[in-house]
This record gives structure tokens, sequence and C-alpha cells, in this order.
């Protein structure tokens, strides 16, 4: 009789802590991620990982394929395989390797920090969007720096695409996160 009338107790006693838990969520009740937010946050959760792996993996390989590439066999059938695209290949690879190999560790870094504030974004937290700014702009500093600089080019579609992505997280940083 104690034994059921102790199990009756603790019934009573875990309903009521399930009833104080829904009316805390609902008088609290936490904000959801918009589709929007969703999406950007996808974009950047397979672009931040893929310029990860891209650049960790271009850090990893950069002397041995810069090595390779200076045989002459090896060339000779990378010529037979591009075809006519050949030059636009070397030409690529040229300037891939004219790049300090430091940039492509440093850059697959800052791209992980970013994918780390998208993280942050996700879970609907203010952090998240000042990590991921503040990597993108030293993303940019960094290309300019070392990749832009040295190859000729202008950084101007970055920049672009930088902007967007952080236009397009800021009313959520706004309004949203916590």
């Amino acid at each position: 009789m104690l034994a059921l009338a102790l199990q009756v107790e603790n019934q009573i006693i875990m309903e009521e802590q399930q009833y104080e838990n829904e009316e805390q969520q609902f008088l609290n009740p936490q904000p959801q991620r918009p589709m929007g937010l969703t999406i950007v946050c996808i974009l950047s959760f397979i672009g931040g990982a893929w310029s990860v792996l891209q650049n960790f993996a271009t850090f990893a390989v950069y002397n041995s394929f810069k090595t390779a590439l200076e045989d002459d066999d090896l060339v000779e059938k990378l010529e037979k395989i591009f075809g006519n695209q050949f030059d636009t290949v070397m030409n690529a690879y040229k300037m891939m390797f004219s790049v300090d190999r430091i940039y492509y560790l440093i850059a697959a870094v800052l791209f992980a920090a970013s994918f780390i504030g998208v993280l942050y974004m996700w879970k609907l937290q203010k952090k998240g969007f000042h990590i991921y700014a503040i990597a993108q702009i030293l993303i940019l500093i960094l290309g300019v720096l070392f990749y832009y600089s040295t190859v000729g080019m202008k950084p101007w579609g970055d920049v672009i695409w930088t902007a967007f992505f952080v236009l397009w997280y800021f009313p959520y940083y706004k309004k949203l996160m916590q």
C-alpha cells in the first residue's frame, strides 16, 4: 500500500513538473529560425565547409603538387588530357602556386571560424554574426595581401559576395538573435 502511495505521489510530482515546463515554454517561447535565415545558413555551411576543405587540401599538397608540375612527363600527359584547355589549366596552376603556401592554411582557419559563426547564428546567437563578419573581413584582407596582389586581380567579386551575405544576415541579427 505504501509503495502504491509513493508511486502515485511520484506520478503527481512528474505531472506537475511537466505542466510547469509547458507553462514556462508558453510564457517564454524560444524564437524560431525563419526560413530566410535557414537558407542563408545552409548556403554558408556549404560554402564554408567547401572552402575549409579546399584551402586545407591545397596547403597539404602544395609542395608535392608544385614539384610534380615541374616534371616534363607529367606536363605532357596533362596536355593530352586537357587538350585545348591545357593553357587555361596551366595558367590556373601557375596563379595558384604564385601565392605563398601559408595563405591556404590561414584561409582554412578563417573559413573554419566563419563556419563556427554560422553555427552560432543557426542557434540564434548574436556572437555568431560577429564571428562570421570578422572572419569574412579578415578573409578579404588576407586575399588582398596574399592572393589578389600576387596574381594581379581585383577582389570586387569577393567583396560583393561577402557584403551580400553579411547584409542578408544583418536583419536577423537585429531582430531575432539573442
